[in-house]
């Protein structure tokens, strides 16, 4: 195993044990740098997005009360029919997928259990360089494209995460 191999690996390690010791709904502190899908037009460049947020670990959504409301109401299932993709390797923090392991996360809530607006901070790399959004948008495919749209759970590859920790 090369270095390099071994770190990511040692990373992976660190930051499932960071994750799975947080408290099952804490708001945590998260940050993940990744590279983005270009077009082919884009040629050779690297285009990559580094983000900080705020998120909620240890959901099981089985317990939340849109999904209660939901089951009895019948716009969910009755039955939770299981993740669209992978398994649980560590129920509810961590997803295993094709040999990648990937984070659960969930939109933050306050004191009062109310949802948060959380200003995360997006930041784009081209050719290893700091850059703006509008200067790589046009190598971007439309997944990677800004999207305004919430979502309930967000899942991100540990292997890109490069910080868990308690919010400040």
């Amino acid at each position: 195993m090369s270095s390099a191999t071994a770190t990511v690996a040692d990373n992976v390690n660190e930051i499932i044990s960071q994750t799975i010791s947080q408290r099952k709904g804490a708001n945590v502190r998260l940050c993940w740098k990744r590279p983005v899908k270009t077009k082919k037009s884009a040629g050779l460049i690297k285009v990559e997005k580094e983000v900080c947020t705020t998120g909620r670990v240890g959901i099981d959504h089985e317990n939340k009360k849109s999904t209660i409301a939901g089951r009895a109401d019948g716009s969910l299932p009755a039955v939770n029919a299981g993740l669209p993709w992978g398994n649980w390797e560590w129920f509810p923090y961590i997803i295993e997928h094709n040999g990648q392991r990937y984070l659960r996360l969930n939109p933050p809530i306050d004191n009062e259990k109310r949802p948060i607006k959380v200003s995360s901070v997006v930041t784009w790399f081209l050719n290893d360089t700091e850059t703006t959004y509008e200067k790589i948008e046009a190598y971007l495919m439309a997944s990677e494209k800004r999207n305004d749209r919430e979502k309930s759970v967000y899942n991100v590859k540990i292997e890109s995460m490069n910080y868990v920790g308690n919010v400040d």
